[in-house]
C-alpha cells in the first residue's frame, strides 16, 4: 500500500516535475495526444499492409494458377501441319530454235573467235518463252558428201551457259557465243552443231544445224 501510494503521488507530481523542466502541462498533455494519434496511425498502416500482403498472396496464387492452366492448355494444342512444299516450276516450251549459226569475230582482232547463235525457245503457238536456262552445245566436223556425209572428228564441247530471262533479245531471243578454243578452221569447212537447252523444271530439248560455216 505504500508503493501504491508513492507510485500516485509521482503520478500527480508528473506535471509539476515537467513544469520545473520548462515545459508547460498542457504542451505536456499535447505532445502524449501527438505521440497517441501517431500509435493510431501506425496501427493502422500495419493494419492496412496486412491486408495488401493478404491480397498480393491471393493474387500471386492466381497467377501461378493460370500460368498451369495456360501450360495444361499448350500441351493440348496440335502442332501445326508443315508448310505444303513449293509448286514444281514449270516452263511452256516446247522446242527450241537456233535459227542459221554462223562463224563470227566478236573482238579487236580479225580473227573468227567461234559460232554465234540466236536461242528461241518457244511454246505451243510458236511464241517465244523467256525463260531462265542451261545451255550446252557440240560441234562435229562435217564429213563431204563424197565421206558419205554426217559427222566427222568431236571439234569441241561446251557447258554449264547459263541464260536469264535479261538475256533474251525481244525478237531474236538470246545470243549465244561458242568460242573456239585450240581450234583454227580451215578456209573451207563445215560443222555440225547440236544445242541442249535445260529449263529450271528439268525438261530437256535439242536442236541441230548442219553445214555450218566454221571460218572465212
Amino acid at each position: 500500500m505504500i508503493r501504491l501510494g508513492i507510485l500516485l503521488s509521482s503520478i500527480l507530481l508528473l506535471p509539476t516535475l515537467i513544469v520545473g523542466c520548462g515545459i508547460s502541462e498542457q504542451e505536456y498533455y499535447a505532445l502524449v495526444a501527438e505521440r497517441d494519434s501517431l500509435k493510431r496511425q501506425l496501427e493502422s498502416t500495419q493494419n492496412e499492409l496486412g491486408v495488401i500482403k493478404s491480397e498480393l498472396t491471393s493474387v500471386q496464387a492466381e497467377l501461378a494458377k493460370t500460368k498451369s492452366e495456360l501450360e495444361s492448355l499448350s500441351s493440348q494444342v496440335p502442332s501445326p501441319a508443315p508448310a505444303p512444299a513449293p509448286a514444281p516450276i514449270s516452263t511452256k516450251v516446247v522446242t527450241i530454235d537456233i535459227g542459221w549459226p554462223v562463224a563470227e569475230n566478236w573482238d579487236a582482232d580479225p580473227d573468227i573467235d567461234g559460232i554465234e547463235l540466236y536461242l528461241r525457245p518457244e511454246d505451243a503457238q510458236g511464241k517465244m518463252v523467256e525463260t531462265a536456262s542451261v545451255v550446252s552445245a557440240k560441234l562435229w566436223l562435217e564429213r563431204s558428201i563424197i565421206e558419205g556425209g554426217g559427222k566427222g572428228s568431236l571439234i569441241q564441247e561446251w557447258s554449264g551457259i547459263q541464260l536469264t530471262k535479261e538475256d533474251y533479245d525481244w525478237l531474236y531471243g538470246a545470243t549465244i557465243h561458242l568460242e573456239y578454243k585450240g581450234f583454227r578452221p580451215a578456209s573451207i569447212q563445215f560443222g555440225i552443231l547440236e544445242v541442249t537447252f535445260v529449263t529450271p523444271d528439268g525438261k530437256s530439248f535439242g536442236a541441230r544445224a548442219n553445214y555450218i560455216v566454221l571460218g572465212e
